[in-house]
């Protein structure tokens, strides 16, 4: 009976972690400047409690991201670590948070397999010019996906790693954005000579004249010896 007892539990443990083999593996950066720029796509990777991992991903005009995810390991192992679920957050470009809004869901909770998984929409990245000088960019760009693993134990949180997985889609068609017309710059034109007023020969004009007489005085001399 412990053998099987024992086999059961083992095919548990591979069924719970059989949905991330379909996964490529990533590291997440600690910071948003640390954030791996990645592809839509399907990726794992492990997650100590009370930490922070960061994804970047770039949206182009007139799409949003898409991101589901769940947890890879038994919810008695997940309880076990005083771990209560991990949360998601989709960031701005600006690195902003976006207040709620009921056209999409920029944050939300998960735990395991089994359970409700992780389902985000993020805003579409608008094409039109954004001039405002506050608050969480909605053009295009490169946005943030930060995942935190919810710790609320009576102990320090243990040095245990949290295997999960999540998919990124990016939904919508993309837009040229939109462009300011270019003013017209006047045409360049010559500036004339500054008129001094009077008939006095410009400095160069007189260097001039003097070199050339310098030079036929020269000559006179030359032809002289030669002579």
């Amino acid at each position: 009976m412990r053998l099987v007892a024992l086999t059961a539990a083992a095919l548990l443990a591979l069924a719970a972690r059989a949905p991330a083999q379909d996964y490529q593996p990533v590291v997440g950066g600690g910071s948003f400047n640390a954030a791996p720029i990645l592809e839509p796509g399907r990726y794992r990777d492990t997650l100590l409690p009370t930490e922070y991992l960061y994804y970047a991903f770039r949206v182009a005009p007139g799409q949003r991201l898409r991101v589901t995810a769940n947890a890879d390991m038994p919810i008695d192992d997940f309880q076990r670590l005083g771990v209560s679920g991990i949360t998601a957050n989709i960031h701005s470009p600006t690195r902003s948070l976006y207040t709620s809004n009921p056209d999409f869901d920029v944050r939300g909770t998960f735990r395991v397999e089994g359970e409700p998984p992780l389902d985000l929409r993020g805003p579409y990245a608008s094409a039109e010019p954004d001039d405002a000088n506050s608050g969480p960019w909605y053009g295009p760009g490169v946005y943030y996906l930060a995942f935190y693993a919810i710790h609320t134990g009576a102990d320090d949180p243990p040095r245990a790693e949290i295997p999960f997985h999540f998919e990124v889609t990016v939904e919508g068609d993309a837009q040229p954005a939109a462009t300011p017309s270019p003013s017209p710059s006047p045409t360049p034109t010559a500036a004339p000579a500054p008129d001094s007023g009077d008939d006095t020969p410009a400095p160069a004009i007189v260097a001039g004249v003097g070199g050339l007489l310098a030079g036929a005085a020269g000559s006179v001399v030359l032809r002289r010896r030669r002579r």
